[in-house]
């Protein structure tokens, strides 16, 4: 866990946390049943034990770890079956969402999305990379806000980590972020001109993807440790 750091931006602290752990978690640079000293961690990354409280209690909500107040936090292992029913879970309530979502995005919303979209087709290199992920939280946060529903939006915030397993794999790999990148334009437009059918359909065909994609992604993390063990 000594190159924790490296995954680490000083500018901002419980996220970023949060961020940094989950990133090693998924890759098992930190191993599952290992240990996560709040002490250490803070002297790691330089900061106070307080956000990395925070991020570990946040872990803990999303079932990633075991937090115990006196004991501490340990890391749970990810399985594809855990991927494979999150995801069952994600489809069911972002599709309805969005449904819900079709004539009450404000139009203000609708030319901000739009710039995003036009600023990806301009960038190249980490520039798209970085557009990209914006625009992806943009959507989907369009949709949890834009729903009509309180508890259904709590809902789906409480699944946000699978969305940042997505762009912690996309980082670097530009390749996926083109292919996601025209999956979220089709979404986009479908949603904001209120084609509820052809929305439905090309979000289904998005979630069922990056699924596919995390999946794959998890097999091979798998293949190399036994090829090394």
């Amino acid at each position: 866990m000594k190159d924790l750091a490296i995954e680490f931006d000083q500018s901002s602290f419980s996220e970023k946390i949060y961020t940094a752990i989950l990133h090693h978690i998924i890759n098992h640079q930190i191993k599952p049943g290992e240990k996560l000293s709040e002490e250490r961690i803070a002297s790691i990354l330089n900061v106070s034990r307080t956000p990395v409280r925070e991020a570990l209690k946040r872990l803990a909500a999303d079932g990633l770890i075991d937090y115990y107040p006196r004991r501490g936090a340990y890391t749970k292992e990810i399985t594809p079956q855990d991927i494979t029913e999150l995801y069952e879970i994600r489809r069911c309530l972002e599709v309805h969402a969005a449904r819900k979502t079709i004539g009450n995005i404000p139009k203000k919303r609708i030319r901000w999305i739009n710039k995003l979209i036009e600023s990806c087709h301009l960038a190249e290199g980490v520039d798209f990379i970085e557009a990209e992920l914006q625009l992806d939280r943009e959507i989907h946060k369009t949709i949890n806000s834009c729903c009509g529903n309180v508890r259904l939006k709590e809902m789906l915030e409480k699944l946000d980590h699978l969305a940042k397993f997505m762009r912690i794999l996309h980082f670097n790999r530009e390749e996926l972020v083109r292919e996601n990148f025209v999956e979220h334009e089709g979404i986009w437009n479908a949603l904001a001109s209120q084609d509820e059918k052809l929305m439905v359909k090309l979000l289904e065909e998005h979630l069922d993807n990056r699924k596919k994609c995390l999946l794959e992604h998890f097999s091979i993390i798998h293949t190399s440790e036994e090829a090394i063990g």
